[in-house]
């Protein structure tokens, strides 16, 4: 994976090891349609959503489940069609791993300015950006492919709640003892550690093909 916010120049896990950023991607299935992969029953699906509707696309963020069920978001981008139409069988499908919530949540609450995350998808060739913009705006842009394939929705201060909340349920789940005040505190300290030291948004070592 690429671009990964807050996270110093050679820094590694326990073992020595980069950091699996896209460990247990990818799939389940949202309310835009799209077989489920997953292992979890039917009656373990949630199926909670917010949509965001631009003039030229649109965003679905889901909550959803990893293989390793842990709780996450599945973001569906689609483009329009018409007005008030998008066309969701084509739409671009990334889910979030565990490990970027608390960086999406950051830069929603606009403690970071931006964050990007590439090499989602079975075939690497996925990826989304946010980014905080003036007046409480958040850019959205979700691409597949290296020669296009990009959808762009700017969020509004209006439609953020609905989607930091979904966040917050989801990361909550992860993480029951702290609950989502103790979520929040602890996102908000990490975010505000890394603007002190002027950590950089750099790109973790590529994982080997025998990882």
């Amino acid at each position: 994976m690429t671009a990964l916010p807050g996270v110093p120049a050679g820094h590694a896990a326990e073992d020595d090891a980069a950091p699996d950023w896209q460990t247990n991607e990818e799939d389940r299935r949202g309310p835009a349609g799209g077989a489920a992969t997953g292992q979890a029953s039917e009656k373990q699906r949630d199926y909670a959503s917010v949509h965001i509707y631009g003039s030229r696309a649109a965003l679905c963020f889901n909550a959803d489940m990893t293989r390793a069920e842990g709780h996450t978001i599945c973001l569906d981008a689609a483009a329009s069609k018409g007005q008030r139409s998008f066309n969701w069988e084509g739409k671009i499908r990334v889910q979030f791993t565990t490990k970027e919530l608390p960086f999406v949540l950051a830069v929603l609450m606009g403690w970071m300015t931006s964050v990007q995350f590439t090499a989602h998808g079975p075939k690497k060739d996925k990826g989304f950006s946010l980014e905080h913009q003036a007046g409480g705006k958040v850019f959205a842009r979700v691409w597949q492919g290296n020669g296009g394939g990009q959808l762009s929705v700017p969020i509004f201060a209006e439609d953020l709640y609905g989607v930091v909340a979904l966040l917050l349920r989801q990361m909550g789940r992860n993480s029951p003892h702290l609950g989502v005040d103790g979520v929040m505190a602890v996102v908000r300290q990490l975010s505000s550690t890394y603007q002190e030291r002027g950590l950089e948004v750099k790109p973790p070592p590529q994982r080997s093909a025998a990882a």
